[in-house]
């Protein structure tokens, strides 16, 4: 038993830093606040961005083992399961920022062109089309993971997931609103008391 553990932990570890590369998909989306200005605080924005990939990083490692856990994946099964998620992270973090940009375009636009019906009406459906992409490739996903997960593990994998995404996002959001404010936490962390306990903890 405590070989067939070592083994998992190994396992897991090696899928790490694929899964990784996954984060973010739906941060992008929401990345840049309305009226931002690219070219303003390059550093600053440097440093927000190399902090967000860091907390990315370390909440996908989370997330790894909180599945594992949850779902009580053995070594086979999470061979394959992680691969898999780790192929739809890719497809949903580009999706994210092609939507991110989207919506950045169409701010851009709705102030400085608001009559502009052609421009307006293309980039609202290709908001539409990516959403409908977006829908897609969950769908996709989850017709995957049925194939490799028993209905008790799919089930618990389909409450889970939508907790662990909110965390995430809202972690996200509350280290990098601190580091912008300078606050030390002070603002995050009335917001963390005030909504109590994260889903997901023990």
């Amino acid at each position: 038993m405590l070989l067939a553990g070592a083994r998992l932990r190994l396992t897991l570890l090696g899928f790490v830093p694929v899964l990784l590369l996954g984060a973010g998909g739906r941060i992008a989306e929401s990345k840049a606040p309305p009226g931002a200005q690219p070219e303003a605080h390059d550093g600053n924005r440097g440093d927000r961005e190399k902090m967000r990939q860091q907390l990315m990083d370390q909440f996908r490692a989370m997330w790894m083992w909180k599945i594992t856990e949850e779902l009580k994946l053995d070594e086979k099964t999470a061979a394959r399961v992680f691969p898999m998620l780790s192929k739809f992270d890719d497809q949903e973090r580009e999706l994210g920022r092609e939507m991110g940009q989207a919506h950045q375009d169409l701010r851009h636009l709705v102030d400085t062109a608001p009559n502009d019906n052609a421009k307006l009406d293309a980039l609202v459906g290709k908001i539409l089309a990516l959403r409908a992409r977006r829908h897609t490739i969950e769908s996709e996903k989850n017709a995957a993971m049925r194939k490799v997960l028993t209905p008790p593990q799919m089930a618990k994998l389909m409450l889970l997931m939508p907790r662990l995404h909110e965390s995430f996002r809202q972690r996200i959001h509350d280290a990098l609103d601190d580091a912008r404010q300078g606050e030390g936490g002070g603002r995050a962390e009335a917001r963390r008391r005030f909504r109590g306990p994260d889903p997901e903890t023990p």
